[in-house]
């Protein structure tokens, strides 16, 4: 189609624990066989590793170890094993040639705070957007845009496909069924929204600036102040002066004798930088064993991956040189056991462990990680405590240091007098000076927002430009969705649609998003064949519509039960045959780019060819 597409493939399904193995191509692929026999289940396995939700399974399949995926993911390849537990916490593993990771499947926490779902959403470069849960209130609670909302517009389920348009008819789902459909077609566009934000809040910036600018004016015209020129020569003057003052001071100070409290200061001073030399040590100690606790948790966070990889390949855990005990962090020495023993248990190892033994390692291995990672926070907080203390003992040093250097220079004894004018004349200078870079700042202030009025207008040009921009991407959205009725129309017309419909028309309700046929909408077909063929032609506009346009929706299809809405006599055979090349006759135009997994009890014979998977009442999915 020569644009970018968002691939998403299954190359495989395996049930763990059994010899069943489901391999999968692009384009078409079909399940088939009678009723009860697992092909729902297939269709559930697959949205349940594309999505982060295990859907409801049969016991004898929830009873699995687990099920594993090798998934195309845009452009990369990742082997995926989950278990068989609808937690939220449930871990997901996952490997590829450059990374492994194992993330909770719903629900993160503070050891692993990405989920299987953001990771997801991550990769296929999906925004994560959080949406008003009540559209008509945009104040209300936000809800997460998550990957399965997305799915929603690539699975037709039995359930739904004779009578929902992507589950419209539940409130919940239907609400991201809006926001998607706004999302991927542009209508709601976040970063707009965004744009706006920051345009209101910079011309509150400007305005504020400029009104800073003329009260300054107002304050200074007339004054003494108005003159800046004038205030930086007094200034100088005065510092001059206060230079003279101070070289007098340091004079009579050499001849000054030594007072009480200078001795004293002396000795608190001396207290406090032995205090300070001890904290120092205790927090040196602090970091180096950070240091240490950290690398014995960089260790095990590697051992894990490596487990991951172990149990998501289904093969050995190779053996894993450790620098230093997991246990205790004591340095290990890998001579202290001969080659047929662990050198860290010195027992003879067990070469073939069980999926089961390295799923309860890995659950082992993370909570010692967790573990670790509270250590290393903790020593890092007493780290940081003593940083604080040292802080606070160094200005303590400071101010003690202030105080000796006062007392050594105004302490003096026949000199008195002198000394106290001095002083006087010294403390009215320092005010004159503190006075005038006092007046001397407003200008250094004005300088502030002048510069800061500069840059605020400098960014509202860029917004405007920018809003104007995505103005212009909006007025897309409309021939995105014009281009969609064409689609959706011209699959229509191909396939054999009941004669009283007349004129073949494919429409979208601008409001809800929903399909009409020749100005009937979804909600008045009787006829549960004929909403089918509209719920397929629908979804396959859709795919035809993001393949051309380059919108981000998940190339991958799942239709389950086509047949059953269709009888076996008059025009009914005649209007699924078409059903089914149409879904073929996209699949080959998608030329690789989309996945169309269906599951049936009815399939043309012409298309048998194109059976992934056959199950049969004594071959059923899990025996």
């Amino acid at each position: 189609m020569g644009r970018r597409y968002l691939r998403v493939c299954i190359n495989q399904l395996v049930l763990a624990g059994t010899t069943r193995a489901i391999s999968f191509k692009s384009g078409l692929n079909i399940i088939y066989g009678p009723i009860s026999t697992g092909k729902t289940s297939v269709l559930r396995l697959c949205r349940s590793v594309v999505g982060s939700t295990l859907y409801a399974l049969p016991p004898e399949v929830m009873s699995l170890d687990g099920i594993s995926a090798d998934l195309t993911l845009a452009d990369q390849r990742f082997q995926i094993f989950r278990q068989m537990s609808r937690a939220p916490r449930a871990m997901v593993e996952i490997a590829s040639e450059t990374m492994a990771a194992r993330l909770p499947a719903l629900q993160g926490d503070r050891a692993h705070p990405e989920t299987y779902g953001a990771w997801l959403l991550r990769q296929l470069g999906l925004p994560r957007i959080e949406v008003p849960s009540a559209p008509t209130r945009p104040d209300s609670d936000p809800s997460p845009v998550s990957i399965n909302d997305y799915l929603l517009y690539s699975d037709l389920p039995k359930e739904e496909i004779r009578s929902d348009v992507f589950g419209h008819r539940n409130v919940f789902k239907d609400i991201k069924r809006r926001y998607v459909f706004e999302i991927l077609y542009g209508q709601y566009d976040v970063g707009v929204a965004q744009l706006q934000d920051e345009l209101r809040e910079v011309r509150g910036t400007i305005r504020m600036a400029q009104h800073d600018q003329s009260a300054f004016e107002r304050i200074v015209k007339g004054t003494q102040w108005e003159n800046r020129a004038n205030l930086e020569s007094k200034l100088a003057r005065a510092q001059e002066e206060l230079d003279i003052i101070k070289s007098r001071r340091r004079a009579a100070r050499a001849t000054a004798p030594m007072s009480p409290k200078s001795t004293e200061l002396r000795k608190s001073i001396a207290s406090l930088d032995a205090s300070l030399a001890s904290k120092r040590d205790a927090r040196d100690k602090e970091a180096a064993d950070v240091e240490r606790i950290r690398a014995l948790g960089e260790q095990l966070k590697t051992q894990m991956e490596r487990l991951t990889r172990a149990i998501v390949a289904n093969v050995e855990l190779l053996d894993i040189e450790f620098v230093v005990c997991p246990r205790c962090g004591a340095d290990v020495d890998a001579s202290r056991a001969s080659s047929a023993h662990c050198y860290l248990c010195l027992q003879a190892p067990k070469l073939q462990p069980s999926r089961s033994a390295l799923i309860e390692e890995q659950n082992r291995l993370a909570l010692q990680y967790g573990e670790t990672r509270e250590l290393a926070n903790v020593r890092t907080e007493r780290h940081a405590a003593l940083n604080n203390e040292i802080e606070r003992y160094e200005k303590e040093r400071v101010t003690l240091g202030a105080q000796l250097d006062e007392e050594l220079k105004t302490f003096v004894s026949d000199s008195a007098d002198a000394i106290e004018e001095i002083a006087a004349k010294s403390a009215r200078l320092k005010e004159t000076v503190a006075r005038l870079k006092d007046y001397l700042s407003l200008y250094a202030r004005r300088e502030e927002t002048e510069h800061l009025l500069a840059s605020a207008r400098e960014r509202e040009g860029a917004l405007l430009a920018q809003l104007e921009e995505a103005n212009a991407r909006r007025e897309d959205v409309e021939a995105r969705i014009k281009s969609l009725e064409v689609y959706f129309t011209s699959v229509l017309e191909r396939l054999s649609l009941p004669g009283f419909l007349g004129t073949i028309s494919g429409n979208i309700d601008r409001r809800t998003y929903m399909p009409s046929v020749s100005g009937r909408s979804f909600e008045t077909l009787q006829s549960e064949g004929l909403s089918v063929e509209v719920n397929v032609a629908h979804a396959l506009a859709h795919q035809l519509n993001a393949l051309a346009h380059g919108i981000k929706l998940p190339n991958i299809l799942l239709i389950d039960g086509i047949s059953g809405a269709f009888g076996e006599r008059g025009l009914d055979p005649e209007r699924l045959d078409a059903l089914y090349e149409e879904i073929l006759r996209v699949c080959e135009s998608a030329n690789g780019a989309l996945q169309v997994i269906v599951a049936d009890i009815r399939v043309p014979s012409r298309l048998l060819q194109y059976v992934t998977l056959e199950l049969t009442e004594a071959q059923r999915l899990v025996p």
